[in-house]
């Protein structure tokens, strides 16, 4: 999702650069593949390697010592902790391109 953001928004945000005086005027926007090709195989082997990471982790506990923590924790996740996740799950879909 991020590469097909950032190919339809990097038009626009080199504009938005000659805009503002950032850029110079002959500056040009150019999409070409590798990189798009290389930062979506990046991803999917980095997202690939946490889930293995974390199905990993999780196949070495005990389930019934799983179950007992769980009893212990009356909530998943603290008012502050899940606001906290929010605005920055917020911030990374609104800011990334």
């Amino acid at each position: 999702m991020g590469a097909v953001l950032g190919v339809l928004l990097a038009p626009v945000m080199g504009w938005l650069l000659l805009k503002i005086g950032v850029a110079s005027a002959d500056f040009v926007v150019e999409v070409t593949a590798w990189p798009i090709g290389v930062a979506v195989l990046v991803g999917v082997g980095v997202a690939l390697l946490g889930a293995w990471s974390a199905c990993h982790r999780a196949s070495k506990t005990v389930p019934m010592e799983a179950l007992r923590d769980s009893q212990v924790e009356k909530h998943a996740m603290t008012r502050g902790a899940g606001s906290s996740a929010a605005a920055r799950s917020l911030s990374v879909c609104c800011c990334r391109s």
